[in-house]
């Protein structure tokens, strides 16, 4: 199985832009990820902070 998913993905022009690609939106979205919550305010976090504590 995977020397046939292997013969497949070596015949394919451009193939080895898709990880690069990938490995991208990973970073991007892990940095834009960190940077919403390191600039997020304190009353926003303790509201989140106490979610697991309400009850409904």
């Amino acid at each position: 199985m995977m020397r046939y998913i292997n013969g497949v993905m070596t015949s394919i022009d451009g193939i080895e832009i898709y990880p690069i690609f990938s490995l991208l939106v990973f970073v991007i979205f892990f940095i834009a990820l960190f940077w919403w919550v390191i600039r997020m305010d304190n009353s926003t976090i303790d509201e989140i902070k106490n979610i697991p504590l309400n009850d409904k």
